[in-house]
């Protein structure tokens, strides 16, 4: 047990059993195995309270396997679990547990400083063990990062009843989700990067999905919203799909919104804005992806919205390049403009029923390509009648 404030260092793997418990103070563990034996009997508990809490610091590259609780039983923000610097991964499970009376909002706090990351890899599971909320959004996962944090486990509501489990993304640095996320509260992302990388399900739960501040979303995953939530940009953020490689720079894909299980909506409101990048050399270029839309309901709505670009590895052939799909025709309202990085080229957009597409090079008017049809079409059945004239001529 961690008792008293100031810090406790673990620099070498250890061999004992029992829970590790961290009441009051920083317990920074500098080695795989320094937390002690894992699996059943075993783990790690940070408590936190109205006046004291305890911190869990990994340093060094580590990987923990064991499950870690964190037991709040005061609703105050704290982050208890940081890492100031390395990478490193905690494979076990994570518990936030509801351990308090209280009925109001209680902050479960994760943080990186700046070039740090954490990776977690367990599943994430909400739990009461003290008094239930009565108002929705009062268990909060909150991510600081400064750094990194990439999140591949599962995170679920478990037994946190009303209200569910939300996740706020705050500060500068990136948070990944690529697990099948079933929270039932909101997301809300105020700052940095949040990239939703998830293959199946909702990378941000069944809750709405609000981004504000300058915040900036993006990812290759499926954002799933249930019941009456929908996904909301406010101005001053923006959308931009695809991914970051381990070097930072950003990759091209496909965002999906999907719609079909929610009566919400997706607002994209006057001053939020969309980045796009091309990848000339591979042939690929980002795409937002709207699904579960009905014919002639507009539940997908632009303001406007000014889009901005970044071509890589060449030049912009002429042609149609596609940026937006709609699963069902007059599905969207609004429109969008051209921002910048496309200086030099003949560029406009061409809002479609299904799609919004990107023209490079100029588009013939239907009335010239008309007339030369015509025109063609005139002179084949011309010729052709003189043809035939000249044949039977011969023939008399």
């Amino acid at each position: 047990m961690k008792a008293g404030g100031g810090h406790l260092y673990l620099s070498v793997a250890s061999i004992y059993t029992g829970v590790t418990t961290i009441n009051e103070g920083a317990l920074h563990v500098r080695a795989n195995g320094g937390l002690g034996a894992t699996g059943a009997g075993n783990g790690t508990k940070v408590v936190s309270t109205a006046s004291t809490h305890g911190t869990l610091i990994l340093e060094n590259n580590i990987t923990v396997a064991e499950d870690i609780a964190l037991s709040f039983t005061d609703g105050t923000a704290q982050d208890v679990l940081q890492v100031q610097s390395g990478n490193s991964t905690v494979s076990g499970g994570l518990t936030l547990d509801r351990a308090g009376t209280s009925t109001g909002a209680y902050v479960f706090g994760i943080s990186t400083s700046s070039g740090a990351t954490l990776n977690l890899t367990g599943s994430i599971t909400g739990q009461t063990t003290g008094t239930e909320a009565v108002t929705s959004d009062s268990s909060r996962l909150r991510i600081t990062a400064g750094g990194t944090v990439n999140i591949s486990g599962a995170i679920s509501d478990g037994t946190i009843g009303i209200g569910g489990l939300s996740l706020y993304k705050q500060s500068s640095g990136i948070l990944r989700l690529s697990g099948n996320n079933t929270y039932s509260g909101p997301t809300a992302h105020s700052a940095g990067v949040l990239l939703v990388n998830n293959t199946v399900g909702s990378g941000t739960g069944m809750g709405s999905v609000s981004v504000t501040g300058t915040a900036i979303l993006g990812g290759v995953g499926i954002i799933a919203p249930a019941g009456s939530g929908g996904i909301t940009f406010a101005s001053g953020t923006k959308v931009s799909p695809g991914d970051y490689d381990v070097n930072g720079v950003s990759q091209t894909g496909m965002l999906t919104i999907a719609l079909g299980n929610t009566t919400g909506s997706a607002l994209f409101s006057t001053g939020s804005t969309m980045a796009f990048d091309f990848d000339v050399g591979l042939g690929l270029n980002d795409s937002l992806a709207f699904t579960g839309l009905s014919v002639n309901t507009a539940r997908v709505s632009f303001s406007s919205n000014q889009i901005n670009f970044s071509v890589t590895g060449g030049t912009l052939s002429d042609g149609l390049y596609t940026l937006a799909t709609f699963d069902a025709a007059n599905a969207y309202s609004g429109s969008w403009s051209i921002g910048s990085g496309l200086a030099g080229y003949d560029a406009s957009l061409v809002f479609n029923a299904d799609s919004i597409q990107l023209q490079i090079g100029s588009i013939p008017e239907p009335s010239s390509a008309a007339l030369l049809v015509g025109g063609v079409s005139l002179f084949v059945m011309v010729a052709g009648r003189r043809r035939r004239r000249g044949v039977e001529t011969s023939c008399v």
